[in-house]
């Protein structure tokens, strides 16, 4: 008896947990522009974000207080990691459902 053959991965799947895994990387450490998401990818952009943002609340949600307003909080945090690449910045804030729980952009 064979094993059944492995299902195979989508390799945007794979490509979209690397961002995310990056998105990560650049909450938690010094930023590497090469861990950026590309212009014009907004799938991989939201990847990326969401892997920033999950790590951003993993670091608020590990201290004794709260943030006062974790939207605004999290704006500033997108905004001064991506402050000297504004191209993306502003991709990524032009994402709607982003944008709208992001603050003014």
């Amino acid at each position: 008896m064979h094993p059944a053959p492995l299902a195979p991965t989508d390799p945007e799947d794979d490509l979209a947990e690397t961002w995310f895994h990056f998105g990560t990387l650049c909450f938690t450490a010094p930023l590497d522009p090469r861990h950026l998401p590309p212009l014009g990818h907004p799938g991989f952009q939201i990847a990326w974000l969401i892997g920033f943002a999950t790590a951003w609340f993993c670091g608020w949600n590990s201290e004794d207080e709260d943030p006062i307003d974790d939207d605004i909080t999290l704006y500033t945090a997108i905004t001064a990691t991506l402050r000297d690449h504004p191209a993306l910045l502003l991709q990524i804030m032009a994402i709607p459902s982003v944008g709208e729980s992001c603050g003014p952009h």
